[in-house]
């Protein structure tokens, strides 16, 4: 089959050994870095099972916020006959095209009144009876328990051919494999996950991983069926050079005040509403709220957002006026989103935005505004939401108001803008850090390159002691 009946595209050398490994097997992993082009051997991979196997049905599962962008490259990619379809038209397209629905790893499983109230798979995608299903940004399913492995692996039963793809396979432990691999074909390690466990894992007396065994043996099995690679491995890709740079700030006063008061206490006084942290970690959300400017309050009945400081605003403010480039912000909770966008706007720089309220539609055309157009140059965007599959090369620096909780939610961000088709050699990470808060915390854990649950309560008490 001529490649030019599959795809518009002209594959770079990578992408064109990942199509061949995706055409010889009746399933296969993409293991590749952010940013190196898994989704278009992907697509092609469709396009040849179309062509050849007679494949007419299709499943592709992603985060909601790349769901458009799947569109959008179906769009510049696909050679061959294809319609994308929503879960309500399934079965409708005509049979010489490739029926393709694209669903958010959320609609993979439904609530069922007739089961004791439990949630099951989608009977929509359980009867859809497809040829073809792809789970994107896979490490979504690594933990087996959840309803969204449960689900996908229970659709994916008797489709003929099915793909991953990540870049970040393992996230945490060698352990995240077990489920993903588990989806493409449960022959491949033909256990169960106890089993699983215990063959590459030595347990502590609580039953949890200590430490690891055999990993040899275990990548051996897995790249049978997996394809890897990084930026660094591609000529086509030579890396950035990368700059991080952390501009500090100084909480006012009051928000002094207020940060140490949370800090001892758990407990601070606003306007007559009060905002409350029983626990730990809540205390040290609710520290990182503060450093941030905007705080969560509970009045008599009613929750809202009172904004304490203007530090880290009035810094970020300062260094868009003063810059002239197009520019990434990312940021953690929704009030600071909402904050730098009307800050912005009020000294006459339109923003763009995307939270996890924003539908894949505007999603889809906000990007693409970004990418195209001059203007609007500031796009602020929640880490949550839009750290993974978008492309912003439109800009070469990004700024982090707040950072997430995530080591890999961190790492998939800073991607958006180190991918195929950024042209700056030069990318710029800068970080706002409000001084003597859990904002140090936060970014020691870049450094140590671990989640912020990954320290123990001994670390969180000492930072927020200041």
């Amino acid at each position: 089959m001529e490649l030019s009946k599959i795809t518009k595209t002209k594959f770079l050398e990578h992408q064109k050994e990942a199509y061949e490994l995706g055409i010889k097997l009746p399933s296969f992993a993409l293991f590749m870095e952010p940013g190196t082009g898994k989704t278009l051997p992907t697509i092609a991979v469709m396009g040849y099972r179309f062509y050849n196997d007679h494949a007419r049905r299709a499943i592709v599962v992603c985060p909601l916020s790349v769901t458009y962008d799947w569109e959008r490259q179906f769009k510049e990619h696909a050679a061959f006959p294809y319609n994308i379809v929503e879960l309500d038209q399934l079965g409708t397209s005509p049979q010489n095209c490739l029926e393709v629905v694209i669903v958010n790893y959320e609609k993979l499983w439904e609530f069922s009144k007739k089961k004791n109230k439990r949630w099951e798979p989608s009977v929509r995608l359980m009867k859809y009876k497809a040829d073809i299903m792809v789970c994107d940004e896979s490490h979504k399913i690594k933990n087996w328990n959840t309803h969204a492995t449960k689900a996908a692996t229970r659709i994916g039963k008797g489709i003929p051919f099915k793909a991953i793809l990540t870049g970040t396979p393992v996230t945490k432990y060698p352990l995240d494999l077990y489920s993903q691999m588990n989806f493409l074909d449960s022959s491949i390690f033909d256990c169960t996950y106890k089993s699983f466990r215990d063959r590459y894992a030595v347990l502590d007396m609580w039953n949890r991983p200590r430490k690891y065994k055999d990993l040899d043996h275990l990548m051996g099995i897995v790249y049978k069926y997996a394809y890897r690679k990084l930026k660094k491995d591609i000529k086509e890709f030579p890396p950035p050079e990368v700059v991080r740079q952390n501009i500090y700030v100084t909480l006012e006063p009051r928000a002094r005040k207020l940060y140490d008061k949370m800090a001892k206490e758990s407990i601070v006084q606003l306007e007559g509403k009060f905002s409350t942290a029983p626990i730990p970690a809540l205390v040290g959300m609710r520290c990182h709220q503060i450093a941030g400017g905007y705080l969560t309050t509970e009045g008599d009945t009613s929750r809202e957002v009172t904004r304490v400081s203007k530090a880290k605003l009035n810094a970020l403010v300062e260094y868009v006026r003063d810059s002239e480039e197009k520019l990434v912000v990312f940021a953690q909770y929704i009030p600071e989103i909402h904050g730098i966008v009307d800050a912005l706007e009020d000294i006459g720089i339109e923003t763009l935005c995307i939270t996890g309220a924003t539908s894949k539609k505007i999603r889809g055309k906000i990007i693409s505004q970004f990418q195209s157009r001059e203007e609007p140059r500031v796009i602020v965007i929640q880490i949550s939401t839009g750290g993974v599959g978008i492309t912003l090369t439109a800009a070469h620096t990004m700024i982090f108001y707040s950072l997430g909780r995530s080591y890999t939610d961190h790492t998939q961000a800073c991607d958006r803008i180190n991918r195929i088709g950024q042209e700056s050699r030069l990318l710029k990470y800068i970080y706002l850090v409000a001084e003597n808060t859990v904002d140090e915390l936060f970014w020691q854990s870049i450094l140590d390159k671990k989640n912020i649950a990954d320290y123990t309560i001994d670390d969180l008490r000492e930072v927020l002691a200041g």
